[in-house]
């Protein structure tokens, strides 16, 4: 059996297999016969050229039936074509021993003999061999997933085809290399190769190759969800299969329409294809065909929720499955069934068979359906009320959606390379080029450079002797101009202290009178900024004092760890607005030493200031206490901040009064008094200070100062410092939290988490007069708080410790119990994509530090008064129908619980409040404010009218007498029953019994 190159590569996409069916048809006896017939020919034939082509023919006949038998008579051919020189013998001898190792899955084998089959085909010349070699060595390389080999390969014999004008071997190659692209996920690349090769299928008229190539671009588009464009081509394919009687693939064909239309969705549609799908392949005896129509009919029935009928065609299709032994099938089915389970609230069904799924999808690896099972199994046990196990599931679940997710990114990855390498080779040769033409350039560019250079030279040193001769002038003149700006802010300053003299007399005397407490808040933070301010005069006073020798230390003994963690925290807010990480190291808890604690804090602050300035966002601060060091009598602190810069040649000048730098550094920021007070100050304290600054780890200012100077003062200890010097006090009152919340109190309930004291107690201050207020320090403790006492209004921080604000939305939202609070987050984040964050995981609205107090509380108010509409819109309806209820879909799942809990009671006249919240699972308090949050009604209001509801739905039914249906409804008392129906109904039992009898 003899082919052409053509009929070879069809042989190897698509008609091996019905070659095989045909041999495996065919009786051992006629196959026998056939290959007994050549063997005789060979004996009885003397010429070599003859032979080596019947043992060619042979090695044909056996190679899809006995692959080893073909490598040995593919062997023979060489040996025979060596005796004769015949070159193309050889050549082909190598290459049906190639074919055969590839049968028999030895690629090693094969590839090293599709190589000797080219290398002998040097010498004859045959191009379709040379491009059958290419072609076969990129099938290898495809088996083995090497994508980029296999596109190697195809694209040279594709170079040979087409120098050859063989149109239809280039359009095979091009086939090829189409295949490895989308293997690789580069569909854009995949979608350009199959075109081509469509366009010369048609051209030719080779219908059936242009079906092939049709398919692989559905199979392109559908996984680009260009689904219009698929079905297009899908339909041209069913006419093709249909003119030829093919039922087989017209089957297919129909269930891949029908698939399409599953997605699209057009259910309708999608029934009209499967079905005939469906009775195609039960017509044909197509088993393997059944399996997959019917699990797509099954997918049909589930999503139009027809669950009976779905749950049959999937059990049905289970059955063929192990009939077929397919394991892909067992799986999917075995999934249905599990999904419709679940869907009819058969829940240890549903979880038994998807246990089922997961066993099979382990076999074939499918990680997607491990992935979809996990998840429906914790939804399951979750409704079962067994948190462990829906944990555990979960957790599963989580771990296939990650690694389904890296893999996906590792194709996106991968598809970006290719279409980079592919970018990079075309500009390769433009780079050449051009380098070629920058070398003769770059020549006279040298020239041009040393010439510029010495002429540059001579003006540099010509400018340096007349710069040298004028500094000494400027130094001379920069000594006079510092005195002449130190006495005009000292003098400033002093014209400064009288208007702020009469901003701070008269706010702490209206802080003293009880007429202006509901300003104090704002009256506090007035009085905080007025002595800021007058603290930054008395910086510049100081100096001036410094100056005159008027400066005195006032040293003191007391703990030096309290004041250096208080000034340095004070910077917390900034650190927060700025998101820089502040870290603090201290070795010691509390360390007595002398110093003068206001000159130290206001170098700190000078210091710390400087470091948060040009600190960009996002950057760190490093403040180190070091007590430990060589000398006992001395402390050293280092501030580093590693997102600035000094130029060496500043490090030495940026104490001096005045000193700006052109560097980043300075821009243009500050008047360069800070850090020469700071100077100044620490030479007084006899310490030492120095800076040190590289690109890669930043900027460190390096203290040093003796713990031992002599006692000017008599106080022996002190409190924490804050940065102006003060001992702090908190403005606000003292936070508590009660145990209860009073239920008659009729002011909301607001929860305030905030880890920042100051922040927390401000909100307080411009909330407390309108609301009921509780606060928490971090999220974890407002989680627990917010789950006890069911606020109405929940107000939190993001940056928190142990949760933040993030993590505090997904968990309350993602409760039932407190998924209907509204929810307001607090952040120095400001970016976009914060807010986004934010607003993703289901917070109310977004605020950035620092907020406006009158925004706050307008937007608390608007949020309470929509939901309260909403309460009045409700609240004179009860919906017995959970389902209709305007809430968020897990306060749907809370409400059908309260529901289905006092069904199971209807009938008891002592249903209580307290036993309806023991078997939901919370307080009596808990219940209360989370059922009227929803519906507006109390606990025992909601029960009456639930059961209220419930008899008229019985009396209209017509299911027994009066006094019947009010015992069912657990009404014993035949008066109170009649007076309640009425007052909610305004109609008697009776009356509407009567209507009904009427109508």
């Amino acid at each position: 059996m003899r082919y052409n190159l053509i009929s070879m590569l069809t042989l190897i996409l698509w008609s091996a297999p019905i070659l095989i069916s045909k041999i495996s048809s065919s009786t051992q006896e006629s196959f026998k016969n056939k290959n007994d017939s050549l063997l005789n020919v060979i004996r009885s034939t003397a010429n070599d050229t003859d032979k080596t082509m019947l043992y060619i023919d042979l090695c044909d006949l056996n190679t899809y039936n006995n692959s080893k038998k073909a490598v040995e008579y593919a062997k023979q051919a060489v040996y025979t074509a060596n005796q004769a020189d015949y070159y193309l013998g050889i050549a082909k001898g190598y290459e049906r021993a190639a074919n055969a190792y590839f049968q028999l899955g030895d690629h090693e084998r094969a590839t090293a003999y599709y190589l000797k089959a080219g290398d002998a085909n040097k010498k004859a010349g045959n191009y379709q061999l040379d491009a059958s070699v290419n072609y076969n060595l990129g099938n290898i390389q495809h088996e083995l997933g090497n994508y980029d080999s296999a596109i190697y390969y195809a694209q040279e014999a594709g170079k040979i085809f087409k120098a050859n004008n063989d149109s239809m071997g280039y359009g095979a190659s091009l086939y090829l290399v189409s295949s490895e692209y989308q293997s690789k996920g580069n569909y854009e690349l995949a979608t350009a190769n199959i075109l081509q090769a469509l366009e010369i299928f048609r051209n030719k008229g080779v219908k059936e190759w242009e079906v092939y190539a049709l398919n692989m671009l559905v199979g392109i588009y559908n996984v680009q969800k260009k689904y219009n464009e698929s079905l297009a081509l899908l339909n041209t394919c069913l006419r093709y299969h249909q003119k030829n009687n093919n039922a087989k693939f017209t089957a297919i064909t129909y269930r891949l329409i029908g698939d399409i239309y599953l997605e699209i969705p057009d259910y309708e549609r999608a029934r009209v294809n499967l079905d005939s799908s469906y009775q195609i392949t039960v017509a044909n005896g197509f088993a393997q065909e059944e399996i997959k129509s019917m699990y797509s009919l099954g997918q049909l029935a589930f999503r139009t929720k027809n669950y009976e009928k779905a749950l049959k065609i999937y059990q049905s299709g289970l059955k063929l499955s192990y009939k077929c032994d397919d394991a892909l099938f067992k799986c999917s089915n075995y999934f249905g069934i599990g999904e419709c389970f679940s869907e009819q609230k058969k829940y240890h069904a549903a979880i038994d068979n998807l246990e089922q799924s997961i066993l099979h999808a382990q076999n074939i690896e499918d990680n997607y359906k491990l992935r979809d099972a996990y998840e429906i199994i914790s939804r399951n046990y979750e409704a079962l009320n067994n948190p462990q196990m829906a944990l555990s599931n979960f957790k599963k679940y989580k771990q296939f959606s990650d690694s389904i997710h890296a893999k996906e990114n590792k194709r996106q990855f991968a598809e970006l390379t290719s279409k980079y390498e592919t970018e990079k080779k075309e500009k390769q040769i433009t780079v050449l080029q051009k380098e070629n033409a920058k070398a003769e350039s770059n020549q006279q560019r040298v020239l041009f450079f040393w010439i510029l250079t010495l002429v540059v030279g001579v003006l540099v040193v010509t400018i340096l002797v007349q710069a040298y001769r004028k500094n000494k002038q400027l130094l001379r003149a920069e000594k006079e101009l510092d005195q002449v700006k130190s006495r005009f802010f000292a003098n400033i300053s002093h014209e400064f202290r009288t208007p702020l003299t009469l901003i701070l007399g008269p706010v702490s005397e209206m802080l003293k009178n009880k007429a202006s407490e509901p300003f104090q808040p704002s009256l506090h933070t007035v009085k905080q900024q007025a002595n800021r301010l007058l603290l930054l005069i008395n910086q510049i006073l100081d100096l001036s004092k410094l100056d005159s020798g008027k400066y005195s230390l006032r040293i003191i003994q007391g703990d030096f760890v309290a004041m250096f963690k208080s000034t340095v925290l004070s910077f917390h807010s900034l650190a927060e607005t700025k998101n820089i990480h502040l870290e603090i190291e201290c070795e010691k808890e509390q360390w007595m030493i002398h110093y003068d604690p206001e000159s130290v804090a206001t170098i700190l602050n000078n210091i710390l200031s400087n470091a948060f300035k040009f600190e960009p966002h996002n950057g760190h601060i490093k403040v180190q206490l070091d007590s430990s060091g060589s000398d006992a009598n001395q402390l050293s602190i280092a501030i580093t901040n590693s997102g600035s810069f000094i130029p060496e040649k500043d490090c030495a000048l940026i104490f001096d009064r005045f000193y700006g730098s052109t560097h980043t550094f300075s821009q243009g920021k500050g008047t360069g008094i800070g850090l020469a007070l700071t100077k100044e100050l620490v030479n007084m304290h006899q310490g030492s200070i120095q800076v040190k600054s590289t690109r890669e780890t930043g900027t460190c200012f390096t203290l040093l100062l003796p713990t031992n100077l002599p006692v000017t003062e008599q106080n022996m200890a002190i409190t924490p410092i804050r940065p102006n010097g003060k001992e702090h006090k908190p403005n606000g009152k003292k936070l508590t939290v009660p145990s209860e919340i009073s239920q008659t109190n009729s002011l909301p309930l607001i929860l305030v988490i905030e880890d920042h004291q100051e922040v927390s107690e401000y909100i307080v201050s411009i909330l407390e007069n309108k609301y009921q207020i509780i606060t928490a320090s971090n999220g974890r403790e407002g989680v627990d708080k917010a789950l006890l006492f069911i606020p109405d209004i929940i107000v939190s921080d993001v940056m928190m410790p142990e949760m933040n604000g993030i993590e505090v939305v997904q968990s309350l939202k993602s409760n039932e119990l407190s998924s209907h609070i509204p929810m307001i987050l607090l952040t120095a984040k400001a970016s976009v994509d914060d807010r986004i964050e934010g607003l993703e995981v289901k917070a109310d609205a977004y605020l950035t530090k620092p907020f406006n107090a009158d925004e706050l509380r307008l937007l608390i108010h608007n949020m309470l008064d929509h939901r309260n509409k909403l309460k009045e819109k409700y609240s004179d309806e009860l919906v017995i129908n959970t389902a209709n209820i305007q809430v968020k879909s897990l306060d749907q799942v809370f409400m059908t619980r309260i529901c289905q809990a006092i069904e199971d009671n209807l009938s008891n006249e002592n249903f209580s409040v307290e036993e309806l919240a023991g078997i939901i699972g919370l307080s009596r308090s808990q219940l209360h404010r989370k059922l009227e949050a929803v519906t507006a009604k109390s606990t025992s209001r909601f029960i009456r009218e639930y059961k209220l509801e419930r008899a008229k739905e019985l009396i209209l039914k017509n299911t027994g007498t009066i006094s019947e249906i009010a015992f069912m409804t657990g009404f014993k008392n035949m008066g109170y029953f009649n007076k309640s129906f009425k007052n909610y109904f305004n109609t008697t039992p009776g009356q509407l019994k009567e209507n009904t009898d009427i109508l």
